[in-house]
């Protein structure tokens, strides 16, 4: 007897929140620590759970509240998608902030990435396909 294919195994399942902060043509991209998933790459600040309000609140230095009686944010959740690692799935839920002035306060780690003139830098593929989208839905 020859042995039988090995029965698939079921993948867990993570999900993952991106924080896509958009000031006009700019969003910003934070690198990430080297070990781990996408180590070194340039990724929007993430978590694992929904609530993207102390987050976001400590990148801008500012509570959303205050950005949002000024009329400077806009929310608004993107189509969610799957990324596939080799051990599991990764469902990415990206929230789109728009913010009219770059705040003085952004945190280190981190860069505005222009989507009409991009920088050479690495970028984790769920990233770049979300870069893509934004740049075509800007303004021609």
């Amino acid at each position: 007897d020859f042995p039988g294919k090995k029965p698939k195994t079921t993948k867990p399942e993570k999900q993952a929140w991106f924080a896509i902060i958009q000031c006009g043509d700019e969003v910003w991209l934070e690198q990430r620590p080297q070990s781990g998933i996408w180590g070194g790459l340039w990724c929007f600040p993430q978590q694992d759970h929904e609530d993207l309000t102390p987050l976001i609140e400590s990148r801008l230095g500012m509570t959303l509240a205050q950005l949002d009686a000024d009329g400077m944010v806009k929310k608004e959740q993107l189509t969610a998608f799957r990324h596939t690692f080799s051990h599991y799935h990764l469902d990415i839920i990206p929230v789109l902030f728009t913010i009219q002035h770059q705040p003085n306060l952004i945190r280190e780690n981190g860069q505005w990435y222009s989507l009409t003139h991009p920088a050479k830098v690495g970028l984790a593929a769920p990233v770049q396909k979300i870069l893509d989208s934004l740049s075509y839905d800007l303004p021609r």
